[in-house]
């Protein structure tokens, strides 16, 4: 899935997991909503811009002899580029919380954003670290400190909204048993 200028795309393997499941489309949709929400496209363009801008400039700098130019650039490509992902792995956490509470709102409980994350991980066979590390989107873990919040708050936003869960848009939500 993307997210960009308000237009959201979800194609290939996740359109062909979330089939004709309306709620594991809600968990997936509200969580693409919230990275809209939260700007985080334009976000991430003006993190990539800052870096290109910097970059060039230390470029300018290293054609004219300047020799710290050159220790300026590699640590400008490292570390620029790893702090782009760890903030877009911030928006993910962002956007993970946003999307539970507007799921919830709208009548969809968050165990189904659970199942729709579990299903993932099962067809992707869960990345394996070192990919993981260089990802942009963090491996979703349920039962993290801030998943655990998160997961919290959209709990008691649907309780408070949906005291029946069987009369929810969504319905009753899906058993989720953790073996821990």
């Amino acid at each position: 899935t993307s997210h960009s200028g308000g237009q959201i795309f979800a194609e290939g393997g996740i359109a062909r997991l979330m089939n004709k499941r309306p709620a594991l489309w809600a968990a997936l949709l509200s969580h693409e909503i919230a990275h809209t929400l939260l700007h985080h496209h334009f976000r991430a363009y003006l993190r990539q811009e800052t870096i290109r801008e910097e970059i060039a400039v230390h470029q300018q700098r290293h054609a004219t002899g300047d020799e710290s130019a050159t220790w300026a650039l590699l640590a400008l490509r490292l570390s620029g580029g790893l702090a782009d992902l760890r903030l877009s792995r911030n928006e993910e956490h962002e956007a993970d919380r946003l999307g539970l509470l507007i799921m919830a709102e709208a009548g969809y409980h968050p165990d189904f954003a659970v199942t729709g994350f579990r299903r993932s991980a099962m067809k992707t066979d869960e990345w394996p670290k070192l990919r993981a590390f260089f990802a942009s989107h963090p491996r979703w873990e349920p039962f993290t400190p801030h998943q655990v919040k998160s997961y919290a708050e959209a709990v008691a936003v649907f309780n408070a909204h949906w005291p029946n869960a069987s009369k929810s848009p969504g319905g009753q939500p899906p058993v989720v048993a953790t073996i821990m």
